[in-house]
């Protein structure tokens, strides 16, 4: 961003009621990420979202419930790229529809909290 859209952003006296909420809302962001904290938070989040949402590619033949006994604890590898647990189940497939699992759930909560405020 250049100094002179950061100075019309941060200027005193907006003109119209854009350019005062897109100030409030650079002063917000500004605020937001000078904490390391937030940073890392979002960036969970966009990690969260991003294997969510591509996640599902990778693991389209692999069924996250499916167990194979004869795999139980195997290491990392290239049959299991984050290996396998107790029961033989894949872990990358159950990561991916768990990370699908908690995004819905936690739309759908914030959703249904905000309609009953709102």
């Amino acid at each position: 961003m250049n100094n002179r859209t950061r100075a019309w952003l941060l200027s005193d006296t907006p003109v119209s009621v854009r350019k005062a909420s897109l100030g409030r809302a650079y002063r917000r962001w500004r605020a937001f990420s000078r904490n390391p904290l937030n940073m890392l938070g979002l960036a969970i989040l966009l990690l969260l979202i991003v294997v969510a949402l591509i996640g599902p590619l990778f693991t389209v033949t692999t069924d996250p419930l499916k167990q194979v006994l004869s795999d139980r604890l195997m290491p990392p590898g290239a049959a299991h790229w984050f290996g396998a647990d107790q029961l033989g189940c894949d872990i990358l497939p159950r990561l991916v529809h768990g990370s699908r699992l908690t995004l819905s759930t936690r739309y759908w909560s914030s959703y249904s909290s905000c309609r009953s405020v709102c």
